[in-house]
């Protein structure tokens, strides 16, 4: 019975040895998996953030363009503005004296 027992532990220690080899292979080959995997999801990730910066600089880019644009559209305006204020001037000069000549020449 002891040589019996003998290889039953032996048996029962092998069959343990390549449970614990299969875990073993196992558990590095979905390491090895993971480990691909997250370098590809580091790969897009750092693609992801390249083309946001891209976009951020080309929207800043448009964006100050815009702004000159619209500058350039208020300071027409705003010389425009200054060209009506001056003509408008001149109309209320020039009725401020007619209107001083007909108060000046009028039957009393």
């Amino acid at each position: 019975m002891n040589s019996d027992m003998a290889e039953s532990v032996i048996a029962i220690g092998a069959g343990v040895l390549s449970m614990a080899s299969l875990m073993y292979s196992w558990i590095t080959w979905r390491s090895r998996a993971n480990t691909k995997r997250i370098v590809e999801v580091e790969g897009r990730m750092d693609q992801v953030e390249g083309d946001l910066k891209e976009l951020e600089v080309g929207m800043l880019k448009k964006t100050y363009a815009e702004i000159g644009e619209v500058h350039k559209r208020v300071d027409a305006i705003d010389k425009q503005v200054g060209r009506i204020e001056g003509e408008l001037k001149g109309i209320s000069r020039t009725l401020t004296l007619i209107n001083q000549h007909l108060i000046e020449n009028s039957p009393k």
